[in-house]
């Protein structure tokens, strides 16, 4: 249900279909924002939940739905940057995320309404916003794997 008291424990799979179903909705012309990179996302929200502390919770991801969102396409006048970057506010979904996200991630999944006065293109759509669990080890996530054989292959020649 949406705007509900607590989130629902889903599947990792559940909340990676649902990551990819809203992957088609969601337009970043390059020019107006940085790029995004689904697929980071998607490893990221694995990743996650993967690290569950607790054995019977890895594969699980907290979700949590709203809808009946307002917000303007366009930051306030004294915001650093151009667009919103944060759907989701520390008083309404960061108390969720302190209470459930302790052992396992949470997706929030929150539905702007998109009207044009706002400055969007006149439909509802969704964002996705994943947080990561209290109980996280500490990690470097990238997204360019490097050829470490290689390296030690360069740097031997360039010592000889």
């Amino acid at each position: 249900p949406f705007n509900a008291e607590a989130p629902r424990l889903i599947s990792l799979v559940a909340a990676l279909a649902l990551l990819d179903e809203v992957e088609k909705t969601m337009e970043f012309p390059e020019a107006e924002s940085p790029p995004w990179n689904w697929a980071d996302a998607r490893a990221i929200l694995q990743h996650l939940s993967n690290q569950s502390s607790s054995p019977s919770d890895r594969g699980k991801v907290w979700l949590w739905t709203a809808w009946g969102r307002n917000s303007s396409r366009l930051a306030g006048e004294h915001s650093h940057a151009t667009y919103i970057e944060t759907p989701d506010s520390e008083r309404t979904e960061g108390p969720i995320a302190r209470s459930h996200a302790i052992n396992v991630p949470i997706l929030f999944m929150l539905r702007q309404n998109g009207e044009t006065e706002r400055g969007w293109k006149g439909t509802p759509f969704y964002w996705p916003v994943i947080r990561a669990q209290v109980n996280t080890r500490t990690a470097v996530f990238t997204s360019e794997v490097l050829d470490v054989s290689r390296d030690s292959e360069d740097e031997k020649d360039e010592s000889e």
